[in-house]
């Protein structure tokens, strides 16, 4: 079991949350504010550069949809990161610009983002939502940042696989095996470490998820999502 933020960008159904959290589900199920469960039936797009799925969820009616606005945030201004059922987590700012290869331009910011809020909505003081909530732990810099709306508008949604197949494709296992890769040409990988640990604790092998944990307290003393998951891993390892 694994939660997830994630909001609705369509009337139809149609939500953006973590890839994370989907990798080898057999089923998931989008739970709103009010309480009201809706199962996950397909995929719709997939971007493994941010992190982040679109997925489509079966609504016996349509829903209300946050759209993504083209404002650009500026160096300073203030946000909100609106966490799982719609509370606020931690208001914050703009801190910065930042390039990352795969994503290209996007704002770091002052809010501390865990991993379970990967997908949540960025929204700006006139309510807009400018981004989604996203981290990647570089060496050094925060690990936090918006990916910004229009990068999400450019992703290429489809007619969608269902779940269980593309869980078939994209297991922890396999996602194990491809940042084992990574990390035996970058050993400093605090962000493959972050993400092996996480797949171990889903798979259930808590001491190895306690291995990997350990080393991102290691690379990155400064990210505190690492000890609650290490914290957690100890305590299911026994």
């Amino acid at each position: 079991i694994w939660n997830n933020s994630g909001f609705f960008t369509g009337s139809k159904g149609e939500i953006i949350t973590s890839r994370l959290a989907l990798l080898g589900a057999h089923r998931a199920e989008a739970k709103t504010s009010d309480g009201i469960t809706y199962p996950i039936t397909k995929v719709l797009a997939e971007d493994k550069a941010s992190g982040l799925v679109i997925v489509l969820a079966s609504t016996p009616k349509p829903v209300t949809a946050l759209s993504l606005s083209s404002s650009v945030p500026q160096t300073g201004e203030k946000i909100m990161v609106v966490s799982q059922f719609g509370r606020g987590v931690d208001d914050g700012g703009v801190s910065g610009i930042r390039e990352i290869p795969e994503l290209g331009k996007v704002y770091e910011i002052t809010a501390s983002i865990f991993t379970s809020l990967i997908g949540s909505p960025v929204i700006n003081p006139r309510g807009e939502v400018i981004g989604v909530a996203s981290l990647k732990l570089a060496k050094e810099g925060s690990p936090y940042f918006i990916i910004p709306s229009e990068y999400i508008k450019n992703l290429k949604v489809g007619g969608g696989e269902p779940l269980e197949e593309w869980a078939k494709r994209n297991s922890c296992e396999e996602e194990i095996e491809r940042l084992q890769r990574e990390l035996e040409k970058n050993p400093e990988d605090a962000h493959s470490y972050l993400i092996i640990g996480i797949c171990n604790r889903k798979l259930g092998k808590y001491d190895s998820a306690v291995e990997f944990f350990s080393q991102v307290t290691r690379l990155r003393p400064d990210f505190p999502d690492a000890y609650n998951n290490l914290g957690n891993a100890y305590y299911y390892s026994g």
